[in-house]
């Protein structure tokens, strides 16, 4: 044996499957950005139906690009998903608050801002959840309120996403969320600090 590794056609062509499913998700993940930027003048004009379509493209693109990162290695932009999220959530409250579609609107902005900052300086994911939960609370809202087919279209993508996805939302996401939550109360809390 001359101690060089035997190549085998079949490894080169698992390598690239894997390498273009990297690059997919790594799409899926940016194309999220993209979106939130979108989203800005959509929701500040109150156009409800292409703010539903713009948020269910990106909820799907987050339950595929999860699925397809967690199905290969070597996705570089993994790591910004969670930020990818937070940037959707972001893009809604400026919507909001720059349409004059709530009320207080600065304080939309400020609120959204520290919970991003907090996000960005702790890790702890709980605080994007809640940037997101300030832009798709009232967009969930005021689309049923001003059209309900937009409202409709938002529900039937969150449960499509669910259904398919329902075990790992129960054994990831929901532990992971109470799990920020408690990591929040032990910052707020110097007493439950251990």
């Amino acid at each position: 044996m001359s101690g060089r590794a035997t190549f085998y056609p079949g490894d080169m062509t698992s390598r690239l499957a894997a390498v273009n499913r990297a690059h997919v998700a790594d799409a899926l993940t940016a194309s999220r950005f993209v979106l939130a930027v979108i989203l800005v003048p959509i929701v500040a004009r109150g156009a409800w139906m292409a703010a539903a379509i713009v948020v269910g493209a990106a909820w799907w693109t987050d339950f595929l690009d999860g699925r397809v990162a967690r199905s290969t290695t070597g996705s570089r932009l993994g790591d910004w998903d969670p930020h990818a999220d937070t940037a959707v959530g972001i893009g809604i409250v400026i919507g909001l608050a720059g349409g004059g579609h709530v009320p207080g609107p600065v304080w939309w902005l400020v609120i959204a801002g520290l919970l991003t900052v907090a996000h960005l300086v702790t890790g702890i994911f709980a605080f994007s959840e809640m940037v997101q939960a300030l832009g798709y609370g009232p967009l969930l809202y005021l689309a049923a309120v001003h059209r309900g087919a937009a409202f409709l279209v938002m529900v039937a993508t969150i449960a499509a996403i669910l259904v398919l996805d329902v075990a790992r939302f129960r054994t990831y996401t929901l532990p992971a969320f109470f799990d920020g939550l408690r990591s929040i109360a032990t910052l707020v809390d110097p007493r439950k600090r251990r």
